[in-house]
């Protein structure tokens, strides 16, 4: 009997260790959560800048704007917006997205 009682003793402080990680675990993911909502939000308006601040850049170029009005010949130019990352644990992305780019826009103009 002694064994028995040790082992179910033994059994509920795991279980009440387990409940204690399984609340931690819901804290924290409640606040990832939060965060990546709140992420989402910046995502959209920083969507919006860009597009308008492309609209305000393709409105300063009158031949671009006459060209799509009189329906002449298309202008060839390649506009091109590349994002990279500040963030410390994405290695060399922003050199091996660059020469991507590099290598994408040298295709196109061959």
């Amino acid at each position: 009997m002694g064994d028995q009682m040790r082992s179910l003793q033994k059994k509920i402080k795991t279980m009440h260790a387990l409940k204690s990680i399984i609340k931690t675990m819901k804290i924290l993911a409640a606040l990832n959560i939060a965060a990546y909502e709140k992420s989402a939000i910046a995502l959209q308006l920083y969507y919006q800048s860009v597009k308008w601040g492309l609209v305000a850049c393709l409105l300063q170029s009158p031949q671009i704007v006459q060209a799509q009005e009189l329906q002449k010949k298309p202008i060839k130019r390649t506009g091109i917006v590349i994002f990279g990352s500040d963030q410390g644990m994405v290695g060399q992305f922003n050199d091996q997205i660059a020469e991507y780019a590099d290598h994408a826009l040298s295709a196109l103009s061959t």
